[in-house]
């Protein structure tokens, strides 16, 4: 008996192997496709990579290129700002060199200018002393000596004198002081100041005293140029009356009272008892003589003062 040949697959079988098959293929179909796709689109990416690396190649040289030349601007600045700095040091120093010599010729000019100032206001004074002297009025050379004149005050009478130095040296008379045991002085500005004794010419009767005091010293003339005739002040402290002011003229000089003494300048001025040692002042207000003393009896005006150049040097062998 025959038997009937059996198929070697299903029909469902058959049926999903087909399906399965024509699933592989679509798989590989769309696969190769995809494939395709994807290979176009790395090829087209690959180039635009290429192309954006040249961009960045040219922006980076590009780049190099503006920062050299930004580079080689910053040193031409920064060596054109040196090269400023240094021409505006310079100036600087010129300006103020100049300011220097400016300001040191205007210092110069001022002091100079003070200078004639003083000279021409020195000028003023002597004409106002001047018109003073032709007029009789003494007032502004007793005014400018009287600070310097003192009072001096013992236990044994009364004198006058003068401040020769801002330090407190006064010049006086010897027998002033002569065998006082205590010695004051007085001053225009009504101080009372103990002194001592420096020392003592006795042949010229000139003495020299020191207060711990600062004063304004009288200035000493030159005697040798006393003319007879000429105005001459006495100041001094005639019978306790302090500060006392009398004028008169020269008498005569170098007038011979002793063989063994210099001369003496005469005066017509009055001199009482405590003008001794009192300066005798002419009309620049400067020293010329020391009241020293009169001739008294029957005679009237009859004073005499020790030479400054004599003063001078009793001073200078004292001290």
């Amino acid at each position: 008996m025959n038997k009937e040949a059996k198929p070697i697959m299903d029909k469902e079988t058959k049926q999903t192997y087909i399906i399965f098959s024509l699933v592989i293929l679509l798989i590989l179909a769309g696969g190769s496709y995809g494939y395709y796709i994807l290979n176009e689109r790395l090829i087209v990416l690959g180039n635009n990579l290429i192309k954006l690396d040249n961009k960045l190649d040219r922006i980076s040289t590009e780049l190099n290129d503006k920062t050299d030349n930004l580079n080689g601007m910053i040193n031409d600045v920064s060596k054109s700002l040196s090269e400023k700095s240094k021409t505006l040091e310079n100036n600087i120093d010129k300006v103020k060199e100049e300011n220097d010599k400016s300001a040191m010729a205007l210092s110069n000019l001022i002091k100079e200018v003070e200078q004639q100032s003083n000279i021409e206001l020195e000028k003023v004074k002597k004409d106002i002393q001047s018109v003073g002297v032709v007029a009789g009025d003494f007032s502004q050379i007793v005014q400018g000596v009287l600070p310097s004149v003192v009072s001096i005050i013992t236990d044994k009478g009364r004198g006058s004198g003068a401040f020769i130095s801002n330090d407190g040296y006064i010049v006086t008379n010897n027998h002033v002081i002569d065998e006082a045991n205590q010695i004051n002085v007085y001053t225009y500005d009504k101080k009372l100041f103990g002194a001592v004794i420096i020392g003592a010419d006795k042949e010229f009767d000139i003495a020299v005293l020191k207060v711990n005091a600062t004063y304004i010293p009288i200035e000493l003339d030159d005697s040798t140029q006393v003319k007879v005739g000429e105005k001459v002040i006495a100041l001094g402290n005639p019978g306790g009356l302090d500060f006392t002011v009398t004028e008169g003229i020269v008498s005569a000089t170098d007038r011979k009272i002793s063989s063994t003494l210099p001369g003496y300048i005469q005066i017509d001025v009055a001199l009482n008892p405590g003008n001794s040692g009192g300066p005798l002042v002419n009309t620049r207000g400067k020293l010329i003589g020391i009241n020293n003393f009169k001739v008294s009896g029957e005679y009237e005006a009859l004073g005499f003062a020790i030479p400054s150049n004599v003063v001078k040097e009793s001073i200078n062998r004292i001290i």
